[in-house]
């Protein structure tokens, strides 16, 4: 009986994308065939986290409940021909780029950075009527020391050796094959020689961010505001950086 796809990435019903998204890399890189040679099951393992990532953040996501595929479920096995491939072409495309083994050529850098999110309190009268207000967080930055590569020498950077400096690593799943970034370089197809000393090879350093945001009126209680480009910067040349979430709470 397939398992609901939290489960297996370890992650609560109310996870949030950036959580099961950092859930799933972990576990990819841990399982990933290259880093088990010849290991069936962290082969069985990758497919199945590759599977419920699918699950939780394609385009169905938040529409099926934890039940599994049955007479009255609705989660399909990582296995399953019943899988969609429409999702695989469309879905992530930082996670999953291609179908039936054609991943993209050349390295492939991400897009967006990840979001950020934040809870902040209002009154009933600033919610009703609107206000601005001062927040304070923290977010990942580019490195300023290495520019993101996270090299110690800028520019001394050596070729991936998992996706073969591609950027793309592909895996077998059920019937077809799927390309995804490489999980050792990121999609860039590079590694730093030596690791920056500053963020420790990851390109990216916390940052404490100081903004004003402008609260619309008529807000309730739960209500979620998306500020773009405020979130976590991405190390990938060219990147965007990933939005700002806050969840605001009514005092009343």
């Amino acid at each position: 009986m397939p398992r609901d796809p939290r489960d297996v990435l370890g992650v609560g019903p109310l996870a949030t994308p950036e959580e099961i998204r950092q859930a799933f890399r972990a576990l990819a890189a841990k399982f990933h065939p290259d880093r088990n040679p010849g290991n069936a099951e962290a082969e069985r393992r990758f497919r199945e986290i590759s599977w419920a990532y699918a699950e939780l953040a394609g385009p169905d996501a938040g529409t099926r409940g934890p039940s599994p595929q049955g007479a009255g479920g609705r989660w399909a096995s990582p296995d399953s021909t019943s899988t969609s491939f429409d999702f695989i072409g469309s879905f992530l495309g930082d996670v999953f780029g291609s179908i039936f083994g054609a991943p993209a050529g050349g390295p492939q850098r991400r897009t967006k950075g990840d979001d950020v999110r934040i809870d902040v309190d209002v009154g009933a009268h600033e919610a009703f009527l609107g206000a601005e207000r001062p927040v304070s967080y923290v977010r990942k930055a580019r490195c300023t020391n290495c520019g993101g590569e996270g090299s110690a020498t800028r520019g001394a950077m050596a070729g991936c050796r998992p996706c073969a400096s591609s950027g793309r690593i592909s895996i077998s799943a059920a019937i077809f094959v799927v390309g995804m970034s490489c999980p050792e370089c990121g999609g860039r197809g590079t590694i730093p020689e030596a690791p920056c000393p500053i963020c420790a090879g990851t390109g990216l350093r916390k940052a404490k961010t100081d903004i004003k945001i402008v609260l619309p009126g008529a807000l309730r209680d739960g209500s979620r505001l998306r500020f773009s480009g405020m979130g976590n910067e991405s190390a990938a040349t060219g990147a965007d950086a990933g939005d700002l979430l806050v969840d605001v709470h009514v005092r009343h």
